[in-house]
């Protein structure tokens, strides 16, 4: 028979065990509504925000320009390119901004997907070498990103409609022949996706491309959270399987450009913390592409391959493009594409 300190002992244990569980359900429950970090809700990298840093710092900046500058760049005008206003209505009704600069009717287009955490605004440069190179340029704000309307953004089948819809509207336009995407981190993942399920893309330039996305958020999680990224990981992991309605194990690059077999630009720098060069080379080993190149910048972070090498840099990326593809028309594909 129990001794009434017994009960009591045991009394105490049950209701500690159930307080523990208690406080690690609404922990769990709670954790959704803060720990959503830029990784679904990104920053807005916009004229306003470029204002309010150059503000900030006491000094004027531009994003992405080789050098120092004394001028902060807005759009394609302020560095002497003609260009149009390029929005697109996605299937869900939301508008996407960006900006299309023409260098001619046959020449071939480049569209560029940006980076998490990025806007059209980070590639003002690249759209001026690529323009001076002979290739018209889209550069599009991604849902939830720059000018764009969205507040949520992730990979997976919501971002390849969205270019879809992009690519819809290029290929109505007079002159457009063939379409070459420019992606960097997750803007590499949602084009190889692209040129997977699309099927439209005539040449791929994956800059910073990463392996896998289940690896790409548990690095991430590392460098968010550090030490307490194992309390966080698991419900960022399980909010996002259920925005991109499929496994994160799924969304492996590897294994999907494997089915690809565009020409395949891999740039990649040697130094990036962000997504190591091994993961951007076993996308590049992988490709099905029997055109493919990889192009390694030494002592390259994820953030500065642009501004670290400069005008070999651009000269790798339009003389892929060019001696790729022909600027001459495939006129059997524009006039189905008319017909849609």
């Amino acid at each position: 028979m129990k001794t009434e300190t017994e009960s009591v002992s045991q009394n105490k244990l049950f209701y500690a065990i159930a307080s523990l569980l208690l406080l690690t359900a609404a922990f769990i429950f709670l954790c959704r509504f803060f720990i959503f970090p830029d990784l679904i809700y990104p920053v807005r990298i916009d004229s306003l925000y470029v204002k309010y840093e150059a503000e900030r710092n006491s000094e004027i900046i531009s994003l992405d320009l080789p050098g120092k500058s004394s001028q902060v760049f807005y759009n394609p005008a302020s560095l002497g390119m003609k260009y149009e206003n390029f929005n697109i209505k996605t299937v869900d009704g939301l508008t996407l901004k960006g900006w299309y600069v023409e260098a001619g009717e046959d020449a071939n287009t480049l569209l560029i997907i940006h980076d998490l955490n990025q806007s059209k605004l980070n590639y003002l440069n690249l759209m001026k070498q690529m323009h001076d190179r002979g290739l018209n340029v889209c550069g599009v704000d991604m849902r939830g990103h720059g000018n764009s309307e969205g507040e949520e953004f992730s990979p997976g089948m919501i971002a390849v409609a969205d270019i879809k819809a992009i690519f819809d509207s290029l290929l109505k336009k007079t002159g457009t022949n063939h379409i070459a995407v420019f992606g960097v981190g997750i803007g590499a993942a949602v084009a190889i996706e692209c040129a997977s399920f699309d099927g439209r893309s005539d040449v791929l330039i994956l800059q910073s491309p990463f392996g896998s996305f289940s690896d790409y958020v548990a690095n991430y999680s590392k460098r968010k959270w550090g030490s307490m990224a194992f309390l966080f990981h698991a419900v960022l992991e399980r909010e996002l399987e259920q925005r991109l309605q499929y496994d994160l194990q799924d969304l492996d690059l590897s294994e999907i450009i494997k089915y690809v077999n565009t020409p395949t630009l891999v740039i990649s720098g040697s130094d990036d913390e962000i997504i190591p060069s091994m993961e951007s080379y076993a996308v590049f080993d992988s490709s099905a592409a029997r055109e493919k190149k990889l192009y390694l910048v030494r002592n390259g972070r994820h953030d500065n391959i642009e501004q670290l090498d400069g005008e070999d840099y651009y000269n790798c990326i339009a003389e892929f493009i060019l001696n790729t593809v022909p600027r001459k028309s495939k006129e059997t594909r524009f006039k189905k594409l008319a017909s849609e």
